[in-house]
């Protein structure tokens, strides 16, 4: 299984050639966390720790969930009609 936890820029046009037309295998949406495993092994996750994640370029910090934040609310997906 291919675990992606972090998307740079750079990625972001191979990581959507790899789940564009996926199918969804399993999800799991927490306050602040996500895993979503498609259908080709990729594995999508976003831990509750901020170890691995991006510094944000002003204060070299690692990005940090907020109390406020959720990825309950921020989470849509949306069926297509494509097979």
């Amino acid at each position: 299984m291919r675990l992606v936890t972090l998307i740079a820029k750079s990625e972001s046009d191979e990581f959507s050639v790899q789940i564009v037309g996926q199918r969804i295998r399993s999800i799991d949406v927490r306050r602040h966390s996500l895993r979503i495993v498609f259908e080709n092994e990729v594995d999508l996750t976003i831990e509750e720790t901020s170890d691995h994640r991006p510094l944000f370029e002003g204060t070299k910090e690692p990005r940090q969930f907020t109390d406020d934040d959720d990825l309950r609310r921020a989470v849509f997906l949306a069926p297509t009609i494509e097979t």
